[in-house]
């Protein structure tokens, strides 16, 4: 299923969704389907800057480190949903600064703590591109965020929110055992806020 993954979106181009279907198989042991590191690359090649949406799949850690720079090419994805333990050189130098910049909505279901990282870095990878460091801005990195879903938040994705917190208008946490410091400080501009089944607006 994997190979086959590779070679359908090698062949297409300007896709706008992708988005996986949950496993009805009782025997598996995966959630949604697997696409390998492989795939997700030529996924930002042939239809990075068409993608509105990537949804549901799980994408196979490669055992060497990645650079980031496949996510350069997402220029117009929205949502994002990411389920992969892939981990990254944490080199803002890797990443442009089109990156990501229409993402409104990001969950972050599995990931290794360098993905967050990497985000978190996002906010000050300008001064890579400009030898004027006091052109570095956080509303230059993901200026459309407003959604943030944590399945399993840890403490070392707090750095990311100290990063964006302040555009998060909806903040999203699934399973609520672990929760970050000064969260209604850090995410000043929160409409919204979600833990687990419950539900309420943000009253200042």
């Amino acid at each position: 299923m994997v190979e086959a993954t590779y070679k359908i979106l090698s062949r297409t181009t300007g896709l706008v969704r992708v988005h996986g279907m949950k496993s009805t198989n009782p025997f598996s042991t995966s959630t949604f389907p697997k696409m390998d590191w492989d795939s997700f690359n030529v996924l930002a090649r042939t239809s990075g800057s068409t993608l509105h949406v990537f949804h549901d799949y799980e994408v196979i850690s490669p055992s060497r480190l990645q650079k980031v720079d496949a996510f350069n090419s997402f220029v117009n994805l929205r949502s994002l949903r990411w389920s992969s333990s892939t981990v990254f050189d944490v080199n803002p130098n890797w990443i442009s600064p089109a990156a990501l910049a229409s993402l409104e909505t990001i969950y972050f279901k599995v990931y290794d703590r360098t993905f967050a990282e990497i985000l978190s870095r996002m906010a000050y990878a300008f001064s890579s591109y400009s030898s004027n460091l006091m052109l570095t801005s956080l509303s230059f990195r993901l200026p459309s965020l407003s959604q943030v879903i944590f399945h399993d938040y840890a403490s070392d994705t707090f750095p990311f929110l100290l990063a964006h917190g302040s555009k998060i208008h909806e903040l999203e946490f699934q399973n609520c055992d672990n929760l970050p410091p000064r969260m209604f400080d850090v995410c000043s501009n929160l409409r919204l806020l979600t833990l687990g089944t419950w539900s309420s607006p943000v009253c200042r």
